[in-house]
């Protein structure tokens, strides 16, 4: 038996953040997106994500970790919570989709 596991994760990736038109103004990002029609608005932390996402494919823990840089450890319980309703939400935009990478380990 070979010693190397292989196992699935999912992560999260943004496969049409090159068609995406977007524009910053103050805190917020107005995002256009041609292949639906529609335009959106995200605040910082949505952003973040996206862009993210938008590099490479993106774990739920990489993106924790990502978003929960300068904060204390007592925040962590409602960033899980956030980030779970950003990555949900983004996702019903049509911005983000889940991708299982296989890793071996």
């Amino acid at each position: 038996m070979d010693s190397t596991d292989s196992h699935d994760e999912l992560q999260w990736t943004c496969s049409v953040f090159r068609d995406i038109l977007y524009r910053c103004w103050e805190d917020e990002y107005f995002l256009f997106n041609p292949n639906t029609g529609h335009t959106h608005v995200l605040n910082h932390f949505s952003w973040d994500i996206l862009s993210k996402c938008a590099e490479q494919p993106c774990s739920e823990s990489a993106l924790l970790d990502l978003v929960s840089a300068g904060n204390s450890t007592e925040d962590l319980e409602s960033l899980v919570e956030s980030l779970d309703i950003h990555l949900d939400h983004l996702a019903q935009l049509g911005f983000l989709e889940t991708v299982e990478i296989h890793a071996l380990h």
